[in-house]
């Protein structure tokens, strides 16, 4: 590159990287009315700060763009401190801003996305667990993988000893012949009405557990959930049936998961049977909604 040139960034919104790329990345387009000046900046982390705090927030994403301009052309745009010393622009009247697109050197580059993240929705819900729609289930396992009680039992008497016989065979190779807790053992039999069971063993041999113990396997197994690609899944208050937890306790341990993204996963619903368990997860997990169930169906 035979003309001397310098460094500039222009942190960039959906449609104005669109335009960008209409235009072979080689101009940006013309500002609005309402946007007298055009702000390129000297400095890629502020750059970058402007992106992920503004551009994110107020259309969904945000892109750094990075290009040269000539330097003497550059050098009649006096530098703009807006705030620290790192916070440094140049001004461009919008009506200058073909003739700056004019003296840009070479091509405008992507340097970095940001996107804004697509959390769950959590819901909690008074129903049977197993008549809620959902590709994937978590449901809760005993060390011993028996399905021998709550919504195990259930699934057995629904769907038959596949996964029964398929669990049994996970443990077969293994001395002692036990899961081990946080362990997140998965089913994909062609007989059940989801894409995944995920058989969570929340507890130990002696049904205990701890609120880490459920933000660990919840999480893990949001994230088998997601590899199989389901939208929503159907979540089980793990550990506080057979297990000793409360619903505190396992409030404390879902909590850290709600700001986590699990793409594509957009809802977990968590269902309990009796009104008042619902009543009392929804008093410890106000940021979960809680909302009424159309069906009186119940677990034995």
């Amino acid at each position: 590159m035979n003309e001397e040139t310098i460094i500039l960034y222009r942190p960039v919104g959906p449609k104005e990287l669109e335009l960008i790329r209409a235009g072979g990345y080689r101009a940006f387009p013309p500002r609005l009315p309402e946007q007298p000046i055009f702000y390129p900046v000297l400095n890629e982390e502020y750059a970058r700060d402007i992106s992920r705090k503004w551009n994110v927030r107020d259309y969904g994403a945000g892109y750094v763009t990075r290009f040269r301009v000539r330097k003497e052309f550059a050098a009649k745009y006096p530098v703009q401190t807006v705030g620290d010393r790192t916070c440094v622009e140049l001004w461009v009247p919008a009506e200058e801003l073909a003739v700056f697109n004019d003296n840009i050197v070479g091509e405008i580059e992507v340097i970095a996305e940001y996107k804004a993240v697509r959390k769950p929705q959590w819901v909690i819900k008074q129903k049977n667990i197993l008549e809620e729609p959902a590709e994937a289930l978590i449901c809760s396992a005993n060390v011993n993988l028996l399905l021998t009680g709550g919504v195990g039992a259930e699934l057995f008497t629904r769907y038959g000893q596949a996964m029964q016989i398929a669990l049994k065979q996970t443990l077969q190779g293994r001395s002692p012949h036990c899961a081990q807790r946080g362990e997140v053992i998965p089913y994909t039999g062609a007989e059940m009405p989801y894409r995944v069971v995920l058989n969570a063993v929340a507890i130990d041999g002696w049904y205990a557990s701890s609120p880490g113990t459920i933000t660990e396997i919840v999480r893990k197994a949001l994230r088998m959930a997601a590899e199989y690609g389901a939208k929503k899944v159907a979540l089980t208050a793990l550990a506080t049936g057979f297990g000793h937890l409360t619903f505190a306790e396992f409030a404390l341990g879902v909590r850290p998961l709600l700001m986590e993204q699990f793409l594509p996963i957009e809802e977990v619903m968590i269902c309990l049977l009796l009104d008042f368990e619902a009543a009392e997860l929804a008093k410890h997990l106000p940021e979960a909604e809680l909302v009424a169930s159309s069906t009186e169906s119940k677990l034995n």
